[in-house]
């Protein structure tokens, strides 16, 4: 990985910081938006664009930063935001390369970000469990992550450079 792509990374997730901050900010949940109340999942931008990168250390470090930031920000146990943005990453890079050999009949990319996102919110759930049942996944989980995948396309390359070697 070179260093431009490792500064690329690095305000990736320093954008991911800010996305988080503004969801948790309350003047903005009251904005006459239609999607009132429901934000992005900052992790999840950040480790769906970093699927496209391969694997990487880099990648891995700044997603657990912004899961710890995030675990902050919402209030959940410590580590859980990060281990599902861990697992959203881990799980989207075994799609991507498990069905390259498809690649002519399915959209590897879209198949990659839905397994993501799935065992993402599985994550998610185990590290509630394993902190004593908190209260991680609330009733706007489903839409947030709608509306995560609904940014994903037109926000992922401020996140994460396309790599021309890795075909996706």
């Amino acid at each position: 990985m070179t260093p431009t792509v490792r500064v690329r990374l690095f305000f990736g997730a320093v954008l991911a910081v800010i996305i988080c901050s503004l969801g948790a900010t309350p003047a903005l949940q009251l904005l006459p938006f239609p999607l009132t109340g429901v934000w992005p999942i900052a992790v999840f931008l950040l480790a769906l664009s970093s699927i496209r990168l391969g694997l990487s250390i880099w990648a891995a470090v700044l997603i657990v930063f912004v899961g710890f930031v995030q675990d902050f920000v919402g209030e959940a146990p410590i580590g859980a935001w990060a281990f599902s943005g861990l697992c959203v990453y881990g799980a989207g890079l075994m799609a991507r390369n498990g069905f390259q050999a498809m690649a002519s009949s399915i959209p590897v990319e879209f198949v990659s970000l839905l397994i993501g996102c799935v065992v993402g919110v599985l994550g998610l759930s185990i590290a509630g469990d394993i902190a004593g049942g908190a209260n991680v996944i609330d009733t706007s989980l489903f839409a947030n992550l709608v509306w995560t995948l609904g940014l994903y396309y037109f926000v992922s390359p401020l996140f994460a450079p396309y790599d021309d070697k890795v075909i996706v």
